[in-house]
């Protein structure tokens, strides 16, 4: 199998990012925020597996895991102007707030 390569997230850190995204309440909707770039270690993913983090105006943090191995026939996520196709096998989100503009952690 081609060795999949994986897009420089870190270099699309600020652009608005929309995912749909299953929220605590059940409510199934568009998660709109911005990208953060590359995600969150989380020591669970595979090779050929990635983490983007997104955040929101609100300050929630998410770490969304892609199979990069994959494209789907239809986009999954949008980062600024561009589709991605990778299907998204995880996502957690980070209990800690981040500041909504820059997406640093707040250390309150």
């Amino acid at each position: 199998m081609k060795k999949q390569r994986c897009p420089n997230f870190d270099a699309l850190s600020g652009k608005p990012m929309t995912l749909p995204f299953i929220f605590s309440d059940g409510d199934a909707k568009p998660l709109i925020g911005k990208c953060r770039g590359f995600g969150a270690i989380t020591g669970r993913g595979k090779a050929y597996e990635t983490t983007i983090g997104v955040y929101t105006a609100e300050g929630d943090y998410h770490n969304i895991t892609i199979d990069l191995r994959v494209k789907c026939a239809i986009p999954t996520f949008i980062i600024g102007d561009t589709q991605f196709y990778y299907p998204v096998v995880r996502c957690s989100t980070i209990d800690r707030k981040v500041d909504p503009n820059t997406g640093i952690m707040k250390m309150e």
